[in-house]
């Protein structure tokens, strides 16, 4: 049986399926790399709320992005990349970023003393509904009704969590929840600098942020802790390591293959796995309404962020229609 040339494929249609078959590739490497990411991220909170046992915040900070900087300063110094002229491009947005995370910091790590870790991810997932505002105010972005569902399940959530918390606690969540508000505006900014700025730089310029800022907290408040015993000093250079500079730095990476939104999804399952290092680690378990308050604020964020994936794949869709 003989093939007359209209049966035969176009190369034009070859090219696409070329690079479709290369997009999907990218993005299933971009998810894993998020994977790995989450997974190390998700140590945080149970590094930070062990080391806080026995570290004020206004030392811890200082000393955990110190450790940060200097895992940062290792890699390029062994790597040499082009640091200094990516820096130069993106000046502003990485100094916005620096300032963004110092923030972020002061917020979360001052916060997380009076919080079970548990309960401060799931304050955590607010980043997402951060970034759905912000992308509505300074981006134009619209809502889907998903993505106003998800808004109010992630209110509500929220709202199940903090009565149900007591006095003391009220403090951490209004920190965390103002950390996060920031760290929001951290990850959108990285979105725009990392096509064009190693990973491992944009984490030192963040590190040496909130090195600045704890330094000054500690100094305004009494001066820096000097005596630290060593299960508190090793959590905090292990949870540098394996939960910041490692950590971030994949999923700051990560951004170069998914888009913000997929991320987001990924990171929705973070107290999950914060719920399993806490009873190990810690022996810690969130109390029942808590608990409870936490499935909704998932639930609303799994809304708001597929409402954001479809509104965005729809985007896409007619941009490419116009380009053909």
């Amino acid at each position: 049986m003989s093939l007359s040339p209209q049966d035969l494929p176009k190369p034009a249609d070859v090219k696409d399926a070329v690079d479709e078959a290369r997009l999907r590739q990218r993005r299933l490497r971009g998810l894993l790399i998020a994977i790995v990411g989450v997974v190390l991220v998700s140590t945080n909170f149970v590094t930070t709320k062990y080391a806080l046992r026995g570290v004020r915040p206004s030392t811890f900070i200082p000393l955990w992005f110190g450790f940060v900087a200097l895992y940062c300063g290792g890699y390029l110094v062994i790597r040499r990349p082009p640091w200094l002229a990516q820096v130069r491009r993106n000046f502003r947005p990485l100094v916005a970023m620096a300032l963004c995370n110092s923030l972020w910091s002061v917020g979360f790590f001052f916060g997380i003393q009076w919080l079970d870790p548990t309960v401060a991810s799931f304050l955590a997932r607010s980043g997402t509904l951060y970034s759905i505002l912000l992308g509505y105010l300074l981006l134009g972005e619209r809502f889907r009704g998903g993505s106003l569902a998800g808004i109010l399940l992630v209110l509500g959530g929220v709202g199940a969590i903090t009565y149900s918390s007591g006095a003391a606690q009220l403090v951490g969540i209004a920190l965390v929840l103002g950390g996060y508000f920031f760290g929001s505006l951290n990850f959108l900014l990285a979105k725009r600098v990392i096509e064009t700025t190693d990973a491992v730089v944009v984490n030192l310029l963040r590190a040496i942020g909130s090195i600045v800022v704890g330094l000054a907290i500690a100094l305004a408040s009494g001066g820096l802790q000097t005596a630290i015993e060593w299960p508190y000093l090793l959590a905090i250079v292990l949870g540098a390591l394996f939960g910041e500079f490692i950590a971030n730095g994949i999923c700051f990476y990560s951004l170069r293959f998914i888009g913000l939104s997929e991320l987001e999804i990924l990171r929705a399952t973070q107290p999950l796995l914060v719920v399993v290092y806490s009873l190990v680690f810690l022996g810690m378990l969130p109390g029942l309404r808590q608990s409870l308050g936490g499935v909704v604020v998932i639930g609303g964020v799994a809304l708001m962020v597929m409402g954001r994936s479809v509104e965005q794949a729809k985007h896409v869709r007619i941009a490419e229609a116009e380009r053909r």
